[in-house]
């Protein structure tokens, strides 16, 4: 195994380690994105259930309506981080399969050469055979 090989395997592994990852992100971000609706859900269904009874009671209701608001804005937000990290996942994920094909081309195209190299020796070496053949039946024929 050459070392080209290595690091070509080297590569393709970074390339499944990167695509892994990718998957574990876009599940985050699409667990976040349930928990957001759930949230927008509770908020409107807080919203709908608006009574005017006391107070005390529309203040409590207030408040609920508020904290909902803001676990509503701080799940939007872990949303659209978990969105830029599926996103980053997914440049590593295209680096890291570039940097495989380039490797998978360069390991070919060594390959290709070592064939045309041992092609020219086998050439050389069967036109020796062929002139040492020729030499002989010549100097046997004088």
């Amino acid at each position: 195994m050459s070392v080209l090989d290595t690091i070509h395997r080297i590569r393709k592994y970074h390339e499944q380690t990167a695509r892994v990852e990718l998957r574990e992100a876009e599940g985050e971000a699409a667990a976040l994105e349930r928990r957001l609706a759930d949230t927008i859900g509770q908020v409107e269904r807080a919203h709908a259930g608006q009574r005017h009874e006391d107070a005390d009671d529309l203040s409590r209701r207030h408040a609920f309506r508020l904290q909902m608001e803001m676990r509503r804005r701080a799940e939007a937000q872990q949303v659209e981080q978990g969105q830029a990290k599926v996103s980053e996942r997914r440049g590593v994920v295209v680096q890291r399969a570039t940097e495989a094909r380039v490797m998978e081309r360069l390991v070919e195209t060594r390959a290709e050469a070592v064939l045309r190299d041992l092609e020219v020796a086998n050439r050389t070496f069967l036109d020796e055979v062929g002139a040492q053949g020729w030499l002989r039946k010549r100097g046997a024929g004088s």
